[in-house]
């Protein structure tokens, strides 16, 4: 034993001496060599580890914080940095497309995206444009705007299960004119962001329970669990893509923070009437299938610590038609903090802590604001017998967005006093795992997703230009192995990173 510890210490002054950063600290507390490439070399020491609340119950945040190891960094410190679908980045992709799920006003494009001053920048500019959109159907349809815009995505390139994600920005525009809708979200690599013939079915689905509610129901406008823990239907074969029977799989969303400000009316012109409110960043946690009308909702595993704070946070008081955070498509378990103009002067963070099956704890600033446990997503049942079973706090590996948006879904939109060009800045993106819980990839393997995309590229990469971002190949259906190989391959790539 002193002789392992007098080997270790050695290995860390020699860190010392070369330069130590927070790749050498990593390597040292066991973050696996194959992960350790992901951190940026200039991610400031102070930063190799996070203190974060890792209770799982709710309101039990006031004990020792418990140190977890950085193992993903992007300082955004390159300006030669291009994240162009050709260019290959290990973590992001500039996309280009119109995002029809929320009828944004903006087409997003790649070249409104570039790393300059030490920070990702996504620009909303006033000019012609025109992307692509995808219906639920699978077809693709070119759409034009007067407005262009970035996104940031790392589907099926940088993903992750559980752990702290750190995210600081710098907001567009200013705290008084509304129509901005910066965001920072997650969703299941199972689906990708504006192409709705890969969601359907799959987003916002966290559902392991073979029941009616994994179907079609009479309160919700979803058309039920592609793959929900009953048997497989005709023409489905799970295994092929190394999936358990049993096991419903799905797309859920986590939206870190999307800013916006409170509904003003607009005249003809576009120009907003009257005093409108502060902005505030919500938190939230989309969920399918949705609860039946009439069941009780966010009355308990839920917590709003920001309530003391400055930002008085509060649940959200978007109703739906169930009287409920949510709509038709989703139950949306949600809270609003109050921002100020600093934050569209200067870098605030925001943050989530992700226990999978557990718990979700959204921060600002290193400060706990809201949290949800699994709780709050018990079964429910109304007076007429509908019932929908327990829904989890996911459990599928997830990828981040980072988008600039504008939508009169969300928001109003003063297009006569709203500033073009905007930024919205990213200073940094940071990652921390406990080193006992590390699971970073996109297809883990009690989660895969490889073959799933693999063998439905035409619904997710029906451009020629993104053919690259699914580089599996599709493994014949034929072979009663292949189940057995897919689960060999993912426990060899596990064993690896845990070598």
């Amino acid at each position: 034993m002193l002789l392992a510890q007098s080997l270790v210490l050695v290995l860390v002054l020699g860190h010392v001496a070369r330069g130590e950063t927070c790749r050498t600290r990593g390597a040292a507390v066991g973050v696996p060599q194959a992960l350790l490439d992901g951190i940026d070399e200039t991610t400031p020491l102070d930063a190799c580890t996070k203190s974060v609340c890792v209770a799982t119950r709710w309101g039990a945040c006031s004990g020792k914080p418990t140190a977890m190891s950085l193992v993903m960094s992007d300082e955004f410190g390159n300006p030669k940095k291009s994240l162009a679908v050709g260019v290959r980045d290990r973590k992001w992709t500039a996309e280009k497309l119109h995002y029809s799920a929320t009828q944004d006003i903006e087409v997003y494009q790649p070249e409104q995206v570039q790393v300059r001053g030490g920070a990702l920048e996504l620009k909303m500019s006033k000019r012609s444009s025109t992307a692509v959109m995808q219906g639920v159907d699978g077809s693709m349809k070119e759409v034009s705007s007067k407005y262009a815009s970035g996104m940031v995505t790392s589907w099926n390139k940088f993903c992750f299960t559980g752990g702290y994600v750190e995210v600081s920005a710098q907001l567009p525009g200013d705290d008084v004119t509304p129509g901005f809708w910066p965001a920072i979200w997650m969703m299941g690599n199972l689906a990708r962001p504006g192409y709705l013939a890969t969601a359907e079915g799959m987003w916002p689905y966290s559902y392991s329970t073979c029941d009616d509610a994994a179907g079609k129901v009479a309160w919700s406008t979803l058309p039920g669990q592609r793959f929900s823990a009953c048997m497989d239907r005709p023409g489905q074969d799970r295994g092929r893509f190394g999936w358990e029977q049993g096991r419903g799989r799905g797309a859920p969303e986590v939206d870190l923070v999307e800013v916006g400000m409170g509904y003003r009316k607009v005249d003809k012109e576009g120009r907003a009437k009257g005093a409108g409110s502060p902005p505030t960043a919500s938190h939230s946690l989309q969920m399918a299938p949705l609860q039946p009308p009439g069941t009780p909702f966010m009355e308990r595993g839920v917590a709003y610590p920001g309530s003391q704070t400055h930002h008085k946070t509060t649940e959200n008081d978007w109703k739906g038609v169930h009287g409920r955070p949510g709509n038709l498509w989703q139950d949306c378990f949600s809270a609003k903090s109050l921002l100020n103009g600093t934050f569209y002067a200067q870098f605030h963070k925001f943050g989530l802590f992700w226990q999978p099956g557990e718990v979700m704890r959204w921060t600002i600033d290193d400060q706990v604001v809201f949290e949800v446990n699994a709780d709050a997503l018990v079964e429910v049942t109304n007076a007429t017998g509908a019932y929908a079973g327990p829904r989890s706090i996911p459990n599928e590996a997830m990828y981040l967005v980072m988008n600039f948006g504008m939508s009169y879904s969300f928001s109003s939109v003063d297009l006569a006093h709203l500033a073009f060009p905007s930024i919205m800045k990213i200073d940094h993106v940071r990652l921390y795992q406990l080193t006992d819980k590390i699971n970073v990839g996109c297809s883990p393997m009690r989660y895969p997703t490889s073959q799933y995309l693999a063998c439905n590229k035409e619904r997710f990469v029906p451009l020629k230009e993104d053919k690259i971002r699914i580089p599996d190949r599709c493994l014949s259906t034929t072979r009663s192995y292949l189940p057995a190989l897919v689960w060999i391959a993912a426990l060899a790539a596990y064993l690896y990173y845990k070598s």
